[in-house]
């Protein structure tokens, strides 16, 4: 008696003999071993749909891109996106998980963040309360801390780019990325001209660190305010306003501190500008917690003798009952575009966002613990002067 097929080895069957998935193939609601859904949004070269892996159960974003709308410019950036995102393994960055390729298209399957864009969030609030703010930009320091740490630049920092999941923001869309040591000059205008620093502007070399600290100025500065520092009726008053530094005047609500940070950020002088280090010191953060990369970034699944942490093993646990079993991995190229590899990232995608939240609930009994501490101390010193107990996160 034969033994009964795994749920991998089912889907492989189904896939290269069952009508209904190969009609769903040719209709594009099938990619891989994804199902593909309705369309999220859609840009110059690229259209993004929801997605799902059928064996791991995690949605997914689908990036489609169009080989016919690529240029030789265009295939380069995105050859350096999918390199540079291979590389990035934080909370706080989108992750991709594997890239699949036909004769027309690319398709690249990636984090989906639940709850939109900052941009969503500000249209929603008018602006972020400071506290808001805080628990939001931390995140987005620390994910520009941690490419810049890989020599990787994004050069398109924007609050359309910083995706919301849960208590979660995550910078996206690494479109315009490049690996740039410290030492190298850039000279490719990239990103979107409210958020360019002044050296974009002027033709030249620039420093590409220094234009994403710029854009984390004008980040910040559009979610406390609700608008952008700098402003025209067109991209020459626009340019002229930034090669002056002369953004808009801080409303009343905005604390000094905050003042001081967006200050430091948006010198005109690259060499004058804050850094990302000493952003993440500064008074406005103080006390802030910022998070730490993941603890691994393979490609391919370990193979037995490997040293793997606890959540590699669940992710390889899942693997294994599914049927990827030790001969299999074996058999996988270092290449983010094959399918067991992608299937081990989504898995240990999903197991760490379940260590995450598991953490976070503990943090989360800590303060309420906290808290209600406070609230007795208070009972209990009436009328007496307490120091209040500032949970940033």
């Amino acid at each position: 008696m034969a033994a009964a097929m795994t749920p991998y080895e089912k889907l492989l069957e189904d896939l290269e003999k069952n009508m209904k998935f190969q009609t769903e193939i040719d209709l594009g609601k099938r990619i891989g071993l994804y199902k593909v859904h309705h369309e999220l949004g859609v840009g110059a070269f690229a259209k993004v749909k929801l997605g799902a892996h059928c064996l791991i159960n995690s949605k997914v974003a689908i990036k489609i891109v169009s080989k016919e709308l690529l240029d030789e410019k265009t295939m380069s950036l995105l050859k350096q996106e999918i390199e540079c995102m291979t590389e990035l393994c934080h909370p706080n960055i989108i992750r991709l998980f594997e890239v699949m390729e036909t004769p027309y298209h690319f398709y690249i399957s990636t984090e989906f963040a639940t709850s939109g864009t900052i941009t969503d969030k500000v249209e929603k609030y008018k602006h972020f309360s400071e506290n808001m703010a805080k628990i939001y930009y931390s995140q987005i320091l620390s994910a520009v801390q941690y490419i810049h740490e890989k020599n990787i630049v994004h050069r398109d920092i924007k609050s359309d780019n910083i995706f919301i999941h849960g208590e979660l923001c995550k910078l996206g869309d690494f479109g315009f990325c490049t690996v740039n040591p410290k030492e190298k000059l850039l000279e490719t205008f990239c990103g979107s001209p409210p958020y360019a620093a002044p050296e974009l502007f002027k033709d030249d070399f620039y420093g590409g660190r220094n234009v994403d600290i710029w854009a984390l100025g004008v980040l910040l500065y559009f979610m406390t305010v609700g608008e952008l520092p700098f402003t025209g009726g067109t991209l020459g008053k626009l340019k002229q306003r930034i090669l002056a530094g002369n953004y808009a005047e801080f409303p009343k609500h905005v604390s000094a501190p905050l003042k001081n940070l967006i200050t430091d950020i948006l010198k005109v002088n690259p060499s004058d500008r804050i850094s990302v280090d000493e952003m993440m010191r500064c008074t406005w953060l103080e006390d802030t917690v910022f998070c730490t990369p993941m603890a691994s970034s393979r490609v391919k699944p370990p193979l037995p003798g490997e040293e793997i942490d606890k959540i590699e093993k669940e992710a390889l646990q899942e693997l294994n009952t599914l049927g990827v079993k030790e001969d299999i991995i074996r058999q996988c190229p270092d290449s983010i575009k094959d399918r067991i590899n992608g299937m081990y990232r989504l898995a240990y995608y999903k197991a760490a966002k379940k260590e995450f939240k598991q953490r976070q609930k503990i943090e989360d009994a800590k303060m309420e613990r906290r808290a209600q501490r406070l609230a007795d101390a208070q009972k209990r010193n009436k009328g007496n002067p307490i120091s209040k107990l500032c949970v940033i996160m």
